[in-house]
């Protein structure tokens, strides 16, 4: 199994818009079809894969944990639970697609995606989601996040007192609609900006801040309303690390499972992880270039055949 990892890594790598299991094993030539599909469906962890690709290559620490969610068009297969018709932003309509919620890490240069789960309707809520994979990395990763970052969407209960019971900062948006002070947050102050500290309706004490007409809570209570803001800022980069994700990672595949899929989204982000690393090593010999240009790159010279990373689990899972 530990080969057909490598090897689908390494079709993701040189054949990212069509990464069929049959496309891959076209490309690849050493390694059959049903191989690929296999892997998939084995029963593995892709979460332990992540980690390990990025202890191989990076040490986190501090840094920021971004949540949120975005949706993988997927229109060639429509009849499985988890492909549901849903509203795009980027198409401005409803298409086929999957829901996926994410945490990266960032220290505002690299953008490390930590795990994933796909929400469906009837499943466990979007925050809870996003608290399974906070526990996980918690637990497995031993992390301790300067903030953890994420819109009104996630600033639910449950969320935000976890976050506190692990000792960790939050900055985050909140609906206009939230009791801040024993009323809805837009009726309180009168005013486009303020800077006010108070109890939401879970009684946790919260610094607020009024900007634009927007609010932020954060339960760090001595930054200023200008350092929330700039921390919220952040948040970009998991935008950022969308838009790579679904157009230069290979996130397209056909199976029906949900675990199926999970594991190809895992492997998907194993190729983030390498063009990331990548994108840093010409950096790093000042030649700036971007992730774009460097798939361009690979895609235009004979199949490459490895990375620094791809070398690397080779000699940790094939040895």
């Amino acid at each position: 199994m530990n080969n057909n990892i490598i090897s689908y890594l390494q079709g993701l790598l040189n054949h990212y818009k069509l990464s069929t299991a049959t496309a891959l094993s076209e490309l690849l030539g050493n390694i059959s079809h049903d191989s690929l599909t296999g892997l998939l469906h084995k029963d593995w962890k892709p979460e332990n894969l992540l980690y390990m690709a990025i202890s191989l290559l990076f040490l986190l620490k501090g840094g920021y944990l971004i949540i949120d969610d975005t949706l993988l068009p997927k229109s060639a297969v429509k009849d499985c639970n988890f492909v549901k018709k849903l509203y795009s932003g980027k198409y401005k309509t409803q298409i086929y697609g999957v829901s996926v919620v994410v945490v990266i890490w960032t220290d505002g240069y690299w953008r490390i995606p930590l795990g994933l789960k796909i929400w469906y309707k009837g499943g466990k809520p979007k925050p809870e989601l996003a608290l399974e994979l906070l526990s996980e990395i918690r637990n497995k990763m031993k992390l301790k996040p300067e903030f953890v970052l994420f819109d009104c969407a996630y600033a639910k209960g449950n969320l935000l007192k976890r976050l506190g019971d692990y000792g960790w900062y939050f900055v985050c948006g909140l609906a206009s609609n939230r009791h801040f002070k024993g009323e809805d947050i837009k009726k309180y102050k009168n005013k486009l900006n303020w800077y006010s500290k108070g109890l939401l309706w879970n009684n946790q004490k919260v610094l607020a801040v009024r900007s634009k007409g927007k609010f932020f809570i954060s339960n760090r209570l001595s930054i200023t309303a200008k350092e929330l803001l700039k921390l919220y800022s952040y948040r970009v980069k998991i935008e950022e690390y969308f838009k790579v994700f679904k157009q230069e990672c290979g996130t397209g595949c056909q199976v029906q499972s949900i675990s199926a899929y999970t594991k190809h989204l895992y492997l998907c982000m194993v190729n983030f992880i390498q063009l990331e690393d990548l994108r840093d090593r010409y950096i790093q010999r000042n030649i700036h270039k971007t992730i774009y240009s460097i798939r361009k790159s690979i895609l235009s010279n004979p199949y490459v055949r490895s990375t620094p990373l791809l070398k690397r689990l080779k000699g940790v899972l094939v040895s």
